[in-house]
C-alpha cells in the first residue's frame, strides 16, 4: 500500500486470472462460472488484507505483465471482471462507480513475471500517473 499526501493508492500485485475467463476461450459454461467464483474470491482476500478504513476507490488501472504477443486491451479488461469484482465487494464499492484510468502491457522476459499483473486503485485525488 502506497500512501501520498494529497491521495492513496491500493496496489495489488497478483497472479493473472485464468486463461478461461478470456472471451476467446471455448469452454463449458459451468467450468467458466466457477473459475469466475474462484477468481472473484482471491480477489476479495487480496484486497481485503491490503485496504484501507475510509478509503473509497474511484478510479482504478491494470498493469499487465506478458512475453511473447502483445495481448488485446479488450480482453484484459475481461479476464479481469471477475477479480475487479472481488476487490470492489471488499472495498464496499459498486463496481459500475469505477472509472478505468487504463490498461499498461509491460513486456517482461522472465516467464514467472509474465504470469503476474497488478492493479492500482486511487480515490481520484492525486492520480494514478504521478
Amino acid at each position: 500500500m502506497i500512501f501520498r499526501s494529497d491521495a492513496m493508492v491500493v496496489i495489488i500485485k497478483t497472479k493473472k486470472p485464468s486463461p478461461i475467463l478470456s472471451p476467446n476461450a471455448r469452454v463449458n459454461w459451468a467450468q467458466r462460472a466457477r473459475e469466475a467464483k474462484k477468481t472473484r474470491e482471491v480477489g476479495f482476500w487480496h484486497t481485503y488484507q491490503a485496504r484501507r478504513v475510509g478509503f473509497i476507490p474511484h478510479r482504478y488501472r491494470i498493469v499487465w505483465y506478458y512475453c511473447g504477443r502483445t495481448p488485446d486491451v479488450d480482453n484484459i479488461v475481461a479476464r479481469c471482471k471477475s477479480f475487479l469484482d472481488g476487490c470492489c465487494d471488499a472495498f464496499g464499492v459498486d463496481d459500475s462507480l469505477l472509472e478505468l484510468d487504463g490498461v499498461t502491457r509491460q513486456r517482461v522476459n522472465h516467464k514467472d513475471m509474465a504470469n503476474m499483473m497488478e492493479v492500482m486503485f486511487s480515490d481520484g485525488k492525486g492520480g494514478l500517473n504521478d
